[in-house]
C-alpha cells in the first residue's frame, strides 16, 4: 500500500512559517487559563503567514501543471518545434511545393 500514501511537500518558506506557527501555539498561557492579547495576536499572525505561504505553494503547483499541459507530448512534434519548423502551430508540418517540383501525394 506504499503507492497509495499521499505526501505533501512544503517549500522552505512554508516550512519556516509552519515552525513559527507551531512555536506560537506551544507557549503556555500568560494568565491562569487564558492567553494574553499579544499571544493571541502572535498566533493569528503566524496562522495567516502560514496560510499565505501554503497558498503560494499551491499556486506554484497549478502554474506548473498548466504549463505542463500546454507543452506537446509528441516527441516528433517537440523535435520539430526545437528545430524551428513549427511557428506556434501544433498540427502536422506539410512541406511547401516548389514550382519546379512535380506535385506528389504525401
Amino acid at each position: 500500500m506504499a503507492g497509495k500514501r499521499g505526501r505533501f511537500i512544503l517549500s522552505p518558506k512554508s516550512l519556516d512559517a509552519y515552525y513559527a506557527l507551531r512555536d506560537s501555539l506551544v507557549v503556555s498561557p500568560s494568565e491562569s487559563a487564558h492567553y494574553s492579547s499579544e499571544q493571541r495576536e502572535a498566533m493569528w499572525a503566524a496562522k495567516n503567514r502560514f496560510r499565505a505561504r501554503l497558498r503560494e505553494d499551491v499556486q506554484l503547483l497549478f502554474t506548473e501543471d498548466r504549463e505542463f499541459k500546454r507543452k506537446p507530448r509528441d516527441p516528433l512534434l517537440i523535435l520539430k518545434q526545437q528545430a524551428g519548423e513549427l511557428s506556434g502551430e501544433t498540427g502536422p508540418v506539410v512541406p511547401e511545393a516548389s514550382s519546379d517540383a512535380p506535385n506528389k501525394m504525401l
